[in-house]
This record gives C-alpha cells, sequence and structure tokens, in this order.
C-alpha cells in the first residue's frame, strides 16, 4: 500500500478503519433516533433519512430495519395526509 511504509502501520491502519466500520453503524443509529424525534417529518426529513440508510452496508441488519422503519413511517405520513384531506 502507498503511503503505509511499514506492516505495523498497516495493521493499525485496518484496526482503524474496523472501528471506524463499527462506529459507523452506531453514529447511523443516533442519527436516526435525531431525525424522528419531536419535529414534523417533511419530504427533507425522508430524504436524511434515505441517505442514512444507504451509508450502511448492504448486508446491515440495521439497514434492513431502518429501510422497514421507513416503509412504516411513510405509510403513516400518507394515511395521515389522507386523513386531513377528507375532513
Amino acid at each position: 500500500m502507498k503511503g503505509i511504509g511499514s506492516e505495523r502501520q498497516l495493521d493499525e491502519f485496518q484496526l482503524q478503519h474496523q472501528r471506524w466500520e463499527t462506529l459507523k453503524e452506531s453514529d447511523v443509529a443516533r442519527m436516526w433516533q435525531r431525525l424522528f424525534s419531536g419535529q414534523a417529518v417533511t419530504a427533507d426529513t425522508f430524504a436524511k433519512a434515505e441517505e442514512l440508510v444507504d451509508e450502511l452496508k448492504p448486508e446491515s441488519p440495521l439497514r434492513f430495519r431502518l429501510a422497514a422503519e421507513l416503509e412504516d413511517i411513510r405509510g403513516l405520513q400518507t394515511n395521515g395526509e389522507k386523513r386531513r384531506k377528507k375532513r
């Protein structure tokens, strides 16, 4: 690997990368929580939520869970808008 001079540096780099990957899911979960806590859900909220889901690895269980939650929230939002229009 260019720029990394020794095996030890390579090992440290790989370890830091693994830590970053591990923390990344927890960061996404925390940002997700903040995104939907105590504020109106808008088109911008949905766009940000989709970006968060896309940040996760395709095989991530958290990705599956958040994608399902996003669809549920969209359904609730759509049903709420339909009810308001009927009134």
